[in-house]
């Protein structure tokens, strides 16, 4: 594929409408992307309600911690409803779609903040143009859906920038439509009727479910780069999980726990209720005694005299039993598959003398800044598994990526911004190649920036750690 000047490729953006038939779910993978759903969190509570619940059993000490860490509970509480179970993506894959969304207007100028413009970079030709779309001629489109407001209105924001990117250098003759993730499906389809061809994105279960049976109808395939359910792909042949599943982040952190130099000499798990989370622990346990085989090489299973203790997160007498036991000052191992508000909530509670050289390990639910700087700021380290490499300037691709990204928006990419560039990408390639659906699900996989992504496949997944030491780590977190 030779490369030449594409023709123009416009973004508009969506207004979010008033009232949204169906809010964003948090999960519990991504946090809380239980049944999962990238970074979403769901509770029966509000979070700073059962923080408050805790105080009175803090020491003294912790008291002016825990009050500052209060206010900004209640900043995270309201992240959305109770998430769909894995049993909602087989049920919504049965639903029929009736009827359009209400059109909305578009705006030409790319996107708010003056950030609708693109830097240089090399421009691909995609081949013969798409069929002209049946509205007047307009150009055919991909829908990227992320959130707005909320806690992970900075991930959105990210992931909204990386598929601009995308865009500006694969999608000729194209335009990328953006939808806020609060708005309802059938309006984000209905702003550009019959010029959809392809989705992205959807940080949240709930409004990838809601979604489903319009995405159905049109037969569009939808990429999706943040959700972490298995369930994901019971929706139907057009959606295409490219999120590293809980299972799969389990397992990555637990072979983080293997091939560090130092085995822990105990492994701590608190571990909530939600569904998704507990086959994060599961996946990690399982992992540390029965590990893959490294290439040819055998790996070393975690030995058997190690203690696993697993403590459940939601009973608040068991936690702060816990918290006050554990008096080894080793680099002991504790894994929090809890939503990222709990592993801030929990943060005052932590005996330094205990628990300063301990190693935090957390799914993609806690890869977001507040909790790494709530962490790095004490003096712990945090590893957490994202989605996409971190941009790397040993590896030439993510380092050309992260300079035209940095040039063009002058501000950082986040992993968010990674893996929203892969998916818009193989939208556009898989939409020019007439078989959109074919050429996604080829055995042979799709190569992104983060790696090669294969439907039925783990997908790329990698834990970096996040200390005080290494402020730069936190910069990458969405």
């Amino acid at each position: 594929m030779t490369c030449e000047t594409i023709l123009p490729a416009r973004s508009v953006s969506l207004p979010a409408v008033s009232a949204p038939a169906a809010a964003p779910c948090g999960t519990a993978g991504p946090a809380s992307v239980g049944a999962s759903a990238a970074p979403g969190y769901r509770s029966g509570k509000p979070v700073a309600v059962q923080a408050l619940q805790v105080l009175p059993a803090l020491p003294l000490a912790s008291a002016l911690a825990s009050a500052a860490l209060t206010v900004l509970l209640f900043s995270w509480w309201g992240a959305g409803e109770a998430s769909a179970s894995p049993a909602a993506f087989v049920q919504a894959a049965q639903l029929g779609a009736s009827g359009g969304g209400a059109a909305g207007s578009e705006d030409a100028s790319g996107g708010e903040d003056g950030l609708g413009g693109y830097g240089d970079g090399p421009a691909v030709s995609l081949g013969p143009p798409l069929p002209p779309a049946p509205d007047g001629g307009l150009p055919p489109a991909v829908l990227f859906v992320s959130p707005r407001t909320g806690p992970f209105a900075s991930l959105g924001r990210g992931a909204q920038l990386g598929a601009r990117l995308a865009q500006r250098r694969f999608g000729g003759g194209t335009e990328l439509v953006e939808a806020p993730e609060e708005q309802d499906a059938a309006a984000s389809l209905g702003n550009a009727p019959g010029r959809i061809k392809a989705a992205a994105g959807h940080l949240f279960e709930g409004s990838l479910v809601a979604s489903a049976p319009y995405y159905r109808r049109l037969g569009i395939p939808v990429l999706l780069p943040f959700i972490d359910s298995p369930g994901a792909a019971a929706l139907g042949e057009e959606f295409v999980p490219m999120f590293p599943s809980v299972t799969e982040q389990g397992v990555a952190l637990a072979l983080g726990v293997l091939d560090s130099r130092q085995r822990p000499p105990a492994v701590y798990i608190l571990e909530s209720q939600e569904p998704a989370l507990g086959e994060l622990a599961d996946a990690f346990e399982r992992t540390l005694r029965d590990p893959p085989a490294r290439g040819r090489q055998r790996r070393a299973a975690l030995a058997k005299s190690v203690k696993v203790e697993r403590v459940p997160a939601e009973d608040v007498l068991a936690v702060s039993e816990f918290l006050s036991t554990v008096k080894v000052n080793r680099k002991y191992v504790v894994l929090l598959a809890v939503p990222g508000p709990f592993a801030i909530k929990i943060l005052p509670l932590l005996p330094e003398s205990s628990f300063k050289s301990a190693l935090f390990y957390g799914g993609a639910a806690l890869a977001v800044r507040d909790v790494g700087a709530a962490y790095a700021s004490l003096g712990f380290t945090l590893n957490l598994c994202v989605p996409a490499q971190v941009p790397d300037p040993k590896d030439a691709q993510l380092a050309e990526f992260s300079n035209v990204y940095r040039q063009t928006f002058k501000v950082e990419p986040v992993w968010s911004s990674v893996s929203a560039y892969d998916a818009v990408k193989l939208a556009l390639l898989a939409l020019a190649t007439g078989d959109p659906l074919g050429y996604l699900s080829s055995p042979d996989g799709n190569a992104g920036i983060a790696g090669t992504y294969v439907r039925d496949r783990p997908a790329p997944a990698t834990v970096i750690s996040v200390h005080r030491q290494s402020p730069e780590s936190v910069a990458y977190l969405p």
